[in-house]
């Protein structure tokens, strides 16, 4: 049995899908916030019937563009720990590579 040898690219390939999972966290929270902006919305247009159809798409617009802020909000705040795991995997193969230049 032989071994094992150091790869720094794995660990790069790993920040690398770490990064790429943080990014699709944001897209889906930023989705996930609009579509409830977009149901808030309906319900407020609902229960106020008489609106005019200007009010109506304003209501709509402020309700999915507040939406989609909290949402990224909320996920820029869960992808922050993956980022973190990203910088630390990044970091460690860093002091692997400058502890064999010495």
């Amino acid at each position: 049995m032989t071994a094992p040898t150091y790869d720094p690219s794995i660990i790069e390939r790993f920040a690398s899908q770490l990064y790429e999972r943080a990014s699709n966290i944001i897209w889906k929270w930023g989705c996930i916030g609009m579509s409830l902006g977009a149901l808030m919305a309906m319900l407020i247009i609902q229960s106020f019937g008489d609106l005019t159809v200007p009010w109506r798409v304003g209501v709509f617009a402020v309700s999915v563009f507040v939406g989609l802020l909290a949402g990224r909000s909320i996920g820029t705040d869960r992808a922050f720990s993956l980022w973190f795991q990203a910088q630390t995997a990044l970091c460690q193969a860093a002091i692997e590579r400058n502890t064999r230049r010495t």
